[in-house]
């Protein structure tokens, strides 16, 4: 079974500990979740990016499927979020 890289944010990426923590002041957790959206939105700017011009190591997400269809949406989705991950590592 292939991972889905479609919906929230993974943990890795942006950890949802202090919106869990019951001691946050909600305006803080209203940030965070502003914040969340901002990054959700650059994802789908890069993922966007990618695929019209998709680096070497996006090879191995396969080709990049025709716009406007779901195996579109998971492969810009999932080419950002390797994106992220290779400027953690």
């Amino acid at each position: 079974v292939a991972p889905v890289h479609t919906g929230p944010l993974p943990e890795w990426l942006l950890p949802r500990e202090a919106e869990r923590d019951q001691y946050t002041p909600t305006p803080w957790v209203e940030h965070l979740d502003a914040r969340r959206q901002i990054i959700d939105d650059r994802l789908a700017q890069t993922g966007a990016a990618l695929a019209a011009n998709p680096p070497e190591w996006a090879r191995s997400l396969g080709p990049v499927p025709p716009e406007g269809t779901e195996l579109r949406d998971t492969w810009e989705r999932t080419a950002a979020l390797a994106d992220a991950w290779r400027a953690r590592r």
